[in-house]
């Protein structure tokens, strides 16, 4: 089975809860997000809705189109949801904030960096990065077959960041940063605490 087809039947099957995701509530009450957004691999849309009832404008892109088709059909206020590979983007305008929540690490490191390269050309001067990633020091990291430099496969692909490395690479490409931690006890979900950066960069 293919990282896709995983993904199309994770939601699919609506495995996974609808509530918003402790960093969506964090970086909005804490980092103030306002204007228009981006998040990049939008899953069920529990964030990309949850910023859009909080006033932004929100354009959620993922490549399963199960999920997205269902997000439209929606019809929520403020909200739009394509089929789009984030690794690969074009121009599409400016953005006030991209947000990047477990999507990071489910690709290369090369796809990656050309998000995060993309993700500044695609910022408007003081828009925000916002990341949420899987640490090399998660308990996962080294499960599974080894496919590349702290990169894995289980169920499905992942590859764990090293903090000091995305931190090195965004100020590289002219990020300033305005927020990071490395911890356990932010993504907390049913039997699961895994080691996790947040990081929030500003353009």
């Amino acid at each position: 089975m293919s990282d896709k087809e995983f993904w199309e039947d994770f939601y699919s099957n609506k495995k996974g809860t609808l509530e918003p995701s402790s960093f969506a509530t964090y970086v909005f009450e804490e980092i103030k997000l306002s204007g228009n957004l981006v998040e990049l691999g939008c899953g069920n849309g529990r964030d990309s809705i949850f910023f859009a009832e909080q006033g932004l404008e929100v354009f959620g892109m993922d490549q399963c189109q199960s999920t997205v088709s269902r997000l439209s059909e929606l019809n929520k206020e403020n909200t739009r949801f394509e089929v789009q590979d984030f690794t690969a983007l074009g121009d599409l305008g400016k953005f006030d904030n991209v947000y990047s929540r477990f999507t990071l690490h489910s690709v290369s490191k090369e796809q990656a960096s050309r998000t995060l390269n993309w993700a500044y050309g695609a910022l408007n001067d003081g828009g925000k990065l916002c990341i949420e990633v899987r640490s090399v020091n998660d308990e996962l990291c080294g499960q599974g077959t080894e496919v590349g430099k702290d990169a894995y496969v289980t169920d499905h692909y992942r590859r764990f960041v090293r903090m000091d490395e995305m931190l090195e690479e965004l100020r590289g490409i002219g990020f300033q940063i305005t927020y990071s931690i490395e911890s356990k006890g932010l993504a907390v979900y049913k039997e699961e605490d895994p080691s996790i950066i947040r990081i929030v960069a500003t353009k």
